[in-house]
């Protein structure tokens, strides 16, 4: 990115190892001072050949570093989950007491079909200056006693939006949404790889490049590469094919993903078909709205999204040019990963846009001022520019507020030519959380028709 700021190698090195050095600790059990960390550096030097991790591997991209068995669910406790939802509480104020009403318990027995085992994994990826990190995820694996023949179809699942490091999918908890958006994947008979993105689990102590197209989508691919690594691992055999899915920052990661994959990587990954849902795919034109409107919509997210950008892009200016005070100096310590979205809204003001954004930086943005941040947000757009490959469906709930429909419907304008299969479904009476689970169910019924989970 050419207006990112140029951070030596030597010092995202130690801080990766520092990263890598916590992992390590939550796998083993061992204290982090005393634990063996993986690379030795030498201040000012590259990693040593005989170090434990040689220089000409260090930016092996996707490479294995860690994995870990961390818990199994029985197809009751996947078909419980579905109904006694582990994000209930936390989102009580997003309208979600209907939720379970928009599928039936038939629906879901037809696709919980098997037990799942989870890993977390850890492995290398670059971060959004291209120096070598570490990120994290978890994998979905469904136990089943005799593999399908042709192997298991691969299954990327992108998550949504959290502020809470403890929901990151690697945890394999469920204190919000955590793994529950990969269960029904991965019960159907599909490994479905999680990844943390850059900020969460072992990046926990980076930059969350949220809504940020290119370091979004290379942790995914990566992500999907140290998957296929564990798969080598644990004696399971995969297809060829691989399917790509997300909903909410998941959509958009999604279709970041995607072109990523079909631009870069066509002879290294076959995507059978990918689906999104609820994204916000027209990045520029949405937050382009929530910043022109006097009243603050969606602060938690807009204030995530402006560190982002400032933390990759640079542009040379302090938090205070663009966040009114106090929050120039509270939003990142409501954005440290240690509270929940309840929280995280709770410490935002709710009444006026200017009650967070700066003046003068609200007054530049809507006239003719703050350039490189407009063309920063256009970067993050994924519904123009390009023309997908494998076939995609999109769908998103009619009643969607949080992020409408019509972001689904750019991209069926912007991406739609003579060689792409596109297809939108509009879900009747949803709203953003509610397109969840029939989004899932919807997808699994159409990718057991690409790449089957089961012989």
């Amino acid at each position: 990115m050419d207006n990112a700021p140029t951070h030596s190698l030597a010092r995202t090195l130690a801080r990766t190892l520092a990263i890598v050095a916590l992992s390590t600790a939550a796998l083993t059990g061992c204290d982090p001072e005393a634990c063996e960390p993986p690379v030795e550096v030498i201040e000012g030097q590259d990693p040593q050949p005989g170090s434990g991790l040689p220089a000409d591997t260090w930016a092996e991209r996707g490479r294995l570093l860690a994995f870990h068995h961390q818990r199994s669910l029985s197809r009751d406790e996947i078909r419980e989950a579905q109904f006694e939802l582990p994000f209930a509480d936390s989102y009580a104020d997003f309208g979600i007491d209907d939720l379970t009403s928009f599928y039936t318990e038939a629906e879901i027995d037809e696709v919980v079909r098997h037990e799942v085992d989870v890993y977390r994994v850890v492995y290398e990826t670059i971060d959004p200056w291209g120096a070598p990190t570490v990120a994290s995820g978890a994998v979905l694996v469904p136990r089943i006693e005799a593999p399908p023949a042709e192997g298991f179809a691969l299954w990327g699942l992108l998550r949504g939006t959290i502020f809470y490091d403890a929901d990151a999918p690697s945890h394999g908890d469920m204190p919000d949404f955590g793994i529950w958006r990969g269960l029904l994947p991965a019960s159907a008979g599909y490994v479905t790889a999680m990844p943390d993105y850059l900020g969460f689990g072992a990046a926990r102590s980076q930059l969350h490049t949220y809504l940020i197209s290119e370091p979004t989508a290379t942790a995914a691919v990566d992500m999907l590469r140290a998957s296929r690594h564990l798969s080598v691992e644990l004696g399971l055999p995969l297809r060829d094919e691989i399917l790509l899915s997300g909903q909410s920052q998941g959509g958009h990661a999604t279709l970041a993903t995607m072109r990523t994959l079909e631009a870069e990587h066509a002879d290294e990954f076959e995507l059978a078909g990918v689906s999104a849902a609820a994204g916000a795919y027209a990045v520029s034109p949405l937050v382009t709205a929530l910043l022109n409107s006097d009243a603050l919509i969606a602060p938690q997210v807009t204030s995530l999204y402006t560190l982002a950008l400032v933390g990759v892009y640079g542009f040379d200016q302090p938090l205070s040019h663009y966040f009114a005070a106090p929050y120039d100096e509270l939003v990142l310590e409501l954005h440290d990963k240690t509270k929940t979205n309840a929280e995280v809204i709770a410490g935002l003001p709710s009444g006026n846009t200017e009650e967070l954004f700066a003046e003068d930086f609200l007054t530049a943005f809507r006239g003719e001022g703050e350039q490189a941040f407009k063309q920063a947000l256009a970067d993050s757009d994924v519904h123009i520019g390009w023309n997908p490959e494998a076939p995609l469906r999109l769908y998103h709930g009619e009643l969607d507020a949080t992020v409408p429909v019509a972001q689904s419907q750019a991209v069926l304008a912007g991406l739609a030519g003579e060689h792409t299969s596109i297809a939108l479904e509009v879900i009747d009476g949803a709203g953003h959380l509610q397109t969840i689970i029939p989004s899932t169910l919807r997808t699994i019924h159409w990718f057991d028709s690409l790449a089957p989970a089961t012989d």
